[in-house]
């Protein structure tokens, strides 16, 4: 898994400080169903992902300027396969930062429709926010 990682303090002025990336690992965590990710080292990692690491980073300077350029790419190796589409828990942190994500990725399912309505909502919801009636998969 990859995981792009930036972290810095804002300014009085708007003006950012970012840490280095030594700092950045040092506090970067990730746990997928509460099991803690190995974070790999330089020499674990094959040679096609380092090529696709050294690609980006440019592209992403480009685009994002100084942030970009502080953007810093970890990858951890799953205790076991991550599905996106199956129920768990997804918790990146770093240094007092903490995101949980539940999965599934709501983002990444399929909408439903409201009976009554017909309008579209979260594939992971079950039920209707406006109506409370249960949610139909679209055919």
């Amino acid at each position: 898994m990859i995981v792009i990682a930036l972290k810095g303090k804002i300014g009085i002025f708007g003006g950012i400080t970012y840490d280095d990336e030594d700092t950045i690992k040092s506090q970067l965590r990730v746990k997928y169903n509460n099991k803690l990710l190995k974070l790999l080292k330089n020499n674990e990692i094959d040679p096609d992902t380092k090529n696709f690491i050294t690609l980006m980073k440019p592209m992403i300077a480009g685009m994002l300027g100084e942030m970009g350029d502080n953007m810093q790419f970890y990858l951890f190796k799953p205790n076991e396969p991550i599905d996106v589409y199956k129920k768990g828990e997804l918790e990146f942190e770093l240094g007092d930062f903490v995101s949980t994500n539940n999965l599934p990725l709501g983002s990444l399912l399929e909408e439903k429709k409201c009976p009554q309505t017909n309008k579209l909502h979260n594939g992971k919801w079950k039920y209707c926010p406006f109506h409370g009636g249960e949610l139909i998969q679209k055919k």
